[in-house]
């Protein structure tokens, strides 16, 4: 399961409630809560499948919910809380030692994958 960081986008999420045998909702909190329906439903499902092309298209606005990187700490730890059932002596070092790496990680893939993408395009 990807306790790491959200991997998956939450518009390109699919499920089967009727394979999983009910409705899986979003947590009741104002950010993060894609990723915390995202781990609910790993959780649930034990597996999940992907595909190696782009579905969607993202639009990053400066002004958005989640432009503010730093504002979006306690909401990560919430979720390791309300979502895993951490204690909070665990969440915040999991996000320190183990979030952080793996989301600059994938901060810079992305930004490599988009060139590469966008070089494809114009050819």
């Amino acid at each position: 399961m990807q306790k790491h960081d959200n991997k998956i986008g939450c518009s390109t999420l699919i499920y089967d409630v009727k394979l999983i045998g009910q409705k899986i909702y979003m947590p009741s909190q104002r950010k993060r809560q894609d990723w915390g329906l995202t781990l609910k439903l790993l959780m649930k499902c034990g597996v999940c499948y992907a595909i190696n092309e782009p579905l969607v298209l993202y639009r990053q606005r400066c002004n958005s919910v989640s432009s503010n990187k730093f504002s979006l700490i306690k909401y990560n730890v919430k979720v390791y809380e309300t979502v895993l059932g951490y204690p909070k002596w665990k969440a915040y070092p999991y996000f320190l030692f183990i979030f952080l790496p793996t989301y600059y990680a994938k901060i810079l893939k992305r930004k490599r994958d988009s060139k590469r993408y966008l070089a494809g395009l114009q050819r």
